[in-house]
C-alpha cells in the first residue's frame, strides 16, 4: 500500500472537516483525531460515504461518538451522500454528491476552491451546489 505523505493526510484531513455536517466541536476534533491516526497508521487509499460512511470512515464517526449504524442512510447528517477522497499519482481525488468527481487536490487551499459554490459542513445538510 502506498504511503501517504504528509501533505496528502493533510489535505484529506482538511476535506473531511470540511464536510463533516456534525456541529459538537467536540465530537469533531475527536473525528478529526481519529482520521488523523488512521491515516498515519494504515495509509488508506479510499475513504468513501455513500449513503453511509464506510469502513475506516466509519470507525472514525463512531470513536468520535456519533450515532451511525453503518446502513440504511445512517450518514444522513454526518456527510452529504455520494463523498470520498483517493489518493492517487501523489494527488488526492475529491467527490462530493452525484456525478463525477470534483477534481484533483494537492493542498488543503486547493480543496476550499474545489468545494467553492457547495453548501458542506456543519452549518448545511445537503452537499448540492448553491
Amino acid at each position: 500500500m502506498e504511503k501517504l505523505s504528509v501533505q496528502q493526510i493533510k489535505t484529506i484531513l482538511h476535506f473531511w472537516m470540511r464536510v463533516l455536517e456534525v456541529e459538537d466541536q467536540q465530537k469533531r476534533d475527536t473525528f478529526k483525531l481519529s482520521l488523523f491516526a488512521i491515516l498515519q497508521a494504515n495509509h488508506p487509499r479510499r475513504l468513501y460515504n455513500d449513503y453511509d460512511p464506510q469502513g475506516e470512515l466509519l470507525e472514525c464517526v463512531r470513536a468520535a461518538g456519533v450515532e451511525c449504524k453503518g446502513h440504511m442512510f445512517s450518514g444522513k447528517g454526518i456527510f452529504p451522500q455520494k463523498t470520498g477522497t483517493e489518493h492517487v499519482n501523489g494527488m488526492v481525488r475529491v467527490k462530493v454528491g452525484y456525478g463525477n468527481t470534483l477534481g484533483m487536490a494537492s493542498t488543503p487551499e486547493d480543496v476550499d476552491t474545489l468545494l467553492k459554490g457547495y453548501r458542506v459542513g456543519p452549518n448545511w445538510k445537503g452537499g448540492e451546489p448553491s
